[in-house]
């Protein structure tokens, strides 16, 4: 009898074993599916992170680039209206012959005529430097944005990790209780098992 409780015992301990090797199986399994997902998601987003910053960084230039090019153009607009003014000064002179004046006044007409196309081109080079200025604010946000997804994709990454690890950590566990519950129960039949060994010699004498 005490032996077929000691063959039950093995093989609750051995089903056990085995049930619990599955569970890690699956348990691991999703940690790892999980840990693929977060890596994935942590590389695209790595790679959204880089192309942010490089438009970013295009977009400084551009920002630059028009502010410097409104810049210039005014001091070119300052030049072309200070030069008209002198030749409207020398067209008026007395000892001018009318071929020159005439040249000198068409002169005029067309710093006048310069003047007027750079400050059309310069006032579209303030509307674009103030649309790429807020854009350039737009993407410091979204720059930002992304890089605490990065982060908290970082910390899931290490988490996923550090699951994978107590999962190892529980199935050595759940193996040794298993072990020491196998060999208590055990210990307890062997026990149960000397009085009955005792016993029986004593009942077959006559």
């Amino acid at each position: 009898m005490l032996g077929a409780v000691a063959a039950l015992v093995l093989g609750a301990g051995v089903t056990g074993w085995v049930a619990v090797g599955d569970e890690h199986d699956t348990a691991m399994a999703t940690a790892q599916r999980a840990e693929v997902g977060v890596a994935q998601s942590l590389a695209l987003s790595e790679s959204a992170a880089l192309l942010a910053h490089q438009l970013r960084d295009a977009v400084d230039a551009l920002v630059i680039g028009t502010a410097s090019a409104g810049e210039s153009m005014s001091h070119t607009i300052a030049i072309s209206q200070n030069l008209r003014s002198l030749v409207d000064v020398v067209s008026g002179l007395d000892n001018l012959g009318d071929a020159d004046a005439t040249s000198l006044t068409t002169i005029s007409g067309g710093l006048a005529d310069a003047e007027a196309s750079l400050l059309e081109t310069q006032g579209g080079l303030g509307e674009a430097n103030a649309a790429l200025t807020t854009a350039q604010a737009h993407l410091a946000d979204a720059i930002t944005g992304i890089d605490a997804v990065i982060e908290a994709l970082r910390a899931a990454q290490a988490g996923a990790a550090d699951t994978a690890t107590e999962i190892d950590r529980q199935l050595l566990l759940w193996r040794i209780a298993l072990v020491l519950a196998v060999l208590s129960a055990w210990g307890i039949v062997m026990v149960l098992d000397r009085p009955i060994s005792r016993s029986e010699p004593r009942a077959a004498q006559p």
